[in-house]
């Protein structure tokens, strides 16, 4: 960051954060909610956040923050619940909802995330955060009911109710306004429309997918 912050050439530096940092974001949670993360991985992603905005204020080093909520998509790693439900169904196994999936997520696409993301570095004003999210959450058990829908499977023969996950955070609601309202950035892709699309992808790359570990592999 010493290096970078004495370039001329660099306008913007666009720095990936996460909801995660706010802990459980139930409400109206904007961009100045204090950071309280539950996690080691969320208090990992805090720790850069507030490093970065020091270089910000001392350096005016030209930062910009985009924490996006959930995001999905075809291709996506194949543990997150979106592919791996999707899958499970198709091998005929039990889809675990862990905490019952009474947890409130909110999902967006990828591609809404992407167009964000290159409008926060054409337009984003420095040392601002920006958050891209949806309108509203839906609890993890309706999300995974709704991918059963889609694949004409039973959600109540198709689902389990687990332990909560260690560090499971209640709900993840950000307000968006400021990217809406700055930079006129919405989301284009409906929940239903994306599932579909995550769907079609697994269809059509079944053969590979299905031996593919559905685990969390670290690759550094």
């Amino acid at each position: 960051m010493n290096h970078l912050s004495k370039k001329d050439y660099l306008r913007r530096y666009l720095h990936i954060s996460s909801p995660e940092v706010y802990g459980t974001c139930r409400g109206e949670v904007r961009e100045d909610a204090p950071l309280n993360p539950s996690t080691p991985y969320a208090a990992s992603k805090a720790a850069a956040d507030l490093l970065l905005m020091t270089y910000f204020k001392q350096c005016n080093f030209p930062l910009v923050t985009v924490r996006a909520t959930n995001v999905y998509g075809a291709r996506q790693q194949l543990f997150k619940i979106i592919p791996r439900s999707m899958i499970y169904l198709k091998m005929g196994r039990p889809i675990e909802l862990h905490g019952g999936g009474h947890a409130v997520k909110s999902y967006i696409h990828i591609r809404d995330v992407s167009c964000g993301e290159l409008a926060i570095l054409k337009r984003g004003q420095v040392g601002q955060v920006y958050h891209l999210s949806p309108d509203g959450g839906v609890p993890i058990r309706d999300l995974v009911r709704q991918i059963c829908g889609h694949q004409g499977k039973s959600f109540e023969e198709a689902t389990l109710d687990v332990g909560e996950r260690p560090g499971q955070d209640a709900a993840y609601v950000i307000d968006s306004g400021r990217a809406r309202s700055e930079l006129g950035w919405s989301p284009t892709v409906t929940l239903d429309e994306g599932l579909k699309d995550v769907c079609t992808w697994v269809d059509g790359y079944w053969p590979t997918i299905q031996h593919e570990s559905l685990t969390y592999q670290h690759k550094p």
